[in-house]
């Protein structure tokens, strides 16, 4: 579950879009630009500029540093692509806020708007000098015409408590520059404190503040006492403001003693309390607790005090004498001498 308390990590990943914006304006503004190189050359045939040995870019609060950087120019020549290699870093410095993108090659490109970080990326935006959120994959594209950060091949995103897994992710933004969407595909892995979901999929949406797993999603929350509580199911949805979670499709808990399976079930909070406290099972559901099993249209299951309770054609099938004791809330320990 994510944390209601933690800031939105999402927003500060629009920092390394400032990169993107302000790349263009280094090549575009060259008047205004400062570029150093212990060798620099033209080649006009192939309207090709060459810069050789510690190469630095300066532009205003931003600083691109590599050992060669290439600069394509058109027939007019306009600039058209920057390419820096290998070993690049682009830097923008705010102040408070720090944005950094390193990678082997860092390619900026004027006509498609948008900035490809390729081999070993890594993007992390640091405050006050220390990281604060940070995205590595093996390629980035920072798209201002699309309006989107895409990380692709083995990517991991770190925030505070919050660390996320996965083959390709997604951030969407808005025309005024707000996050508006977040996804994260193929084997994806959302870890915060002791609590970890697993899921072929994921997608935050930021207004709503919603989290949709779909795709084999398996959730193991750990509670405050230690006890694990562990949902499988199809899909799962995670709603911050409500605090409540609906999973649907082949649902599957365990909890303590008990496993509960049924098409969907809810976890929600009691009134006036924002901690999950009761899994409602809608449709037709099973759960089992040791000797006995019992089948209802509707099962709900208290989590503090441990408890459930069964509504609708219920049906119990115990399997014991301690199961049978178990039902009437007898002991089921051994009779004394």
């Amino acid at each position: 579950m994510i944390n209601k308390k933690k800031k939105n990590w999402i927003v500060y990943l629009l920092c390394l879009v400032l990169i993107l914006i302000m790349g263009g304006n280094i090549i575009a503004n060259a008047s205004n630009v400062l570029i150093e190189a212990d060798k620099q050359d033209y080649d006009s045939k192939k309207k090709l500029m060459t810069f050789e040995g510690n190469v630095k870019v300066d532009y205003e609060n931003i600083t691109v540093k590599s050992p060669k950087a290439f600069i394509k120019t058109s027939k007019d020549g306009k600039p058209e692509q920057a390419t820096f290699m290998p070993n690049a870093t682009a830097t923008k410095d705010k102040g408070r806020l720090t944005s950094q993108v390193q990678a082997e090659v860092i390619k900026l490109s004027l006509l498609e708007k948008r900035i490809k970080a390729i081999g070993n990326s890594k993007s992390v935006v640091f405050e006050n000098k220390k990281p604060l959120v940070s995205i590595n994959a093996k390629e980035q594209i920072f798209d201002t015409k699309t309006n989107m950060i895409i990380a692709s091949e083995s990517v991991k995103i770190d925030y505070s408590d919050i660390k996320t897994e996965s083959e390709y992710a997604q951030v969407t933004i808005d025309k005024e520059g707000n996050p508006k969407q977040v996804e994260l595909k193929g084997n994806a892995k959302l870890l915060q404190d002791k609590n970890v979901i697993n899921a072929k999929s994921f997608i935050y949406n930021v207004q709503s503040e919603s989290l949709i797993a779909q795709g084999e999603v398996y959730t193991q929350r750990t509670l405050e006492d230690g006890t694990k509580v562990s949902v499988w199911a199809n899909t799962q949805d995670y709603n911050k403001l409500s605090n409540t979670l609906m999973a649907s499709g082949k649902v599957k808990i365990n909890y303590r003693d008990y496993t509960a399976t049924g098409p969907k079930a809810m976890f929600l909070p009691e009134k006036g309390e924002s901690t999950p406290n009761k899994i409602v099972f809608i449709g037709r559901a099973r759960i089992n607790e040791s000797d006995r099993m019992v089948e209802a249209d509707k099962i709900e299951i208290t989590i503090e005090p441990k408890s459930f309770k069964a509504e609708g054609n219920v049906k119990t099938k115990i399997k014991s004498i301690k199961g049978l004791n178990e039902a009437l809330g007898k002991d089921s320990g051994k009779p004394k001498d």
